[in-house]
Parts: structure tokens; sequence; C-alpha cells
């Protein structure tokens, strides 16, 4: 009898990793879509970061603040991050998400790691084309 109750644990707990890793995100893919509420935030920038704030330069840039936490697969030269809560959305030729601000939507693009002092998130999205509106409902 606990034979079998090891063995259902077994295949439970591989189960569960299994679907735990296979919900995680890729980088790189062109289509990658997350859902959540834009927002427009200003973090300090050169020279120190935020370590000399009189002095530093300020970075306004827009957030998407997730309906449900984002995790992301390591790839040869990104690592893995999990529950992250907002990303950094980087508009690509020349798309405007200032309308955005404040809104629920739905954005396709493609996921990096955050590669310098000026990205204020760990992950980013590369956003080629405009938000999609969404009910508010769907950021529960």
């Amino acid at each position: 009898m606990l034979r079998i109750v090891w063995k259902v644990l077994c295949i439970s707990l591989v189960g569960c990793t299994a679907l735990r890793v296979s919900a995680c995100e890729k980088y790189g893919l062109p289509d990658t879509m997350l859902v959540g509420t834009v927002t427009l935030e200003t973090f300090y920038g050169p020279p120190g970061y935020g370590e000399s704030p009189k002095t530093d330069s300020k970075e306004r840039q827009v957030i998407l603040h997730l309906a449900k936490p984002l995790c992301t697969l390591a790839s040869d030269d990104e690592p893995a991050e999990q529950d992250q809560a907002k990303v950094t959305l980087v508009p690509l030729d020349n798309l405007s998400l200032q309308d955005f601000v404040g809104k629920v939507v739905a954005v396709r693009g493609s996921l990096f790691h955050a590669m310098t002092g000026h990205h204020h998130t760990d992950v980013l999205i590369a956003v080629r084309e405009a938000p999609m509106p969404r009910p508010a409902a769907s950021v529960r």
C-alpha cells in the first residue's frame, strides 16, 4: 500500500513540475501575449541611477502591471525569472503607448531580459503593434 501511495505522489509531483515549467514563457518568441494595466513610471537615470537623486536624470517608461505573475525560462544568455509582477513595454517602429496609460490591455511581442541600467524591470517586452484593450475584469 505504501508503495502505491509513493508512486502516485511521485507521478503527481512530476506532473506538477511539468505544468509549472510549461507555464513559463521563452525569451525571443515574437508572439508572446501578456495582459495587464499600463502605467507611466519615472525612474532615476544617469549618472547615479538613484544614488544622487538631486543630479540624476529622470527616465519615464511605460510599465505593464501584469494580471498574473510571469515566469521565464532561461536561455543561453538570459536568466530565468519567477513571479514578475510587471514588465517594461518597449515600443518599436515609433509606436506610441501614451493613449493606453491607465487601461487594461493585451500586448504581443518578444520578451527579453534587462541588459542595461536603463532597464528598470527584470523582464521587458518589445511591442510592434498597438495593445488590444481588455475589459477590467480580465485583470483578475
